[in-house]
C-alpha cells in the first residue's frame, strides 16, 4: 500500500514520512518522528522491512502520548475521563470534531453508558475520529 506508493529506488525517504503516517491515519507529530526514527535507521530512507517497524514504533509512541493525556485528565485517578472533559483533551492534540459528531462518536465507544471513557475507549475514540476526519457515519 504507502510503502509502495511513497517508494522511490525500494525505500521510502525520510521526508515522506509525515506523509505516509497522514495516509496511514495517524496524527502527525514531528517530535515523534524524531523521537522514534534514530531507534530505527542511522540512515536517511527506510526499506520496507524498517518502514514495518518504524510504523510500529510511531503508533507506540502516539499511544504512549494519548495515554499520558489520558492520565493528565483523569484528575480523580478513578481510571475514566468524563465526557465534558474530552473535547479539551482532544483540542490537545490538535482533534477538534464537531459537538455531533464527537456525541456519536462516544455513544458508540462508551461501551457501559457511564458518560465517561476508560483508556481503552478513549483510544477508540481517537481512532474513529481519524478514521472518519471528523464526519459522522452518515456524512
Amino acid at each position: 500500500g504507502i510503502f509502495k506508493k511513497l517508494r522511490h529506488d525500494g525505500e521510502v525517504h525520510h521526508d515522506q514520512l509525515p506523509l505516509a503516517l497522514a495516509l496511514l491515519g495517524f496524527a502527525v507529530e514531528d517530535a515523534w518522528i524524531q523521537d522514534v526514527y534514530p531507534a530505527i535507521t542511522d540512515y536517511s530512507a527506510l526499506n520496507l522491512e524498517d518502514f514495518v517497524r518504524f510504523v510500529a514504533a510511531y503508533d507506540a509512541r502516539q499511544r504512549q502520548a494519548y495515554e499520558a493525556a489520558f492520565h493528565r485528565c483523569d484528575t480523580d485517578n478513578s481510571g475514566t475521563v468524563e465526557v465534558t472533559e474530552l473535547a479539551a483533551l482532544l483540542k490537545g492534540f490538535g482533534i477538534e470534531p464537531m459537538s455531533h459528531v464527537l456525541h456519536e462518536v462516544i455513544s458508540e465507544t462508551d461501551e457501559d453508558g457511564s458518560g465517561a471513557l476508560t483508556i481503552d475507549e478513549f483510544e477508540k475514540v481517537l481512532d474513529l475520529l481519524r478514521l472518519r476526519e471528523g464526519f459522522t457515519t452518515k456524512e
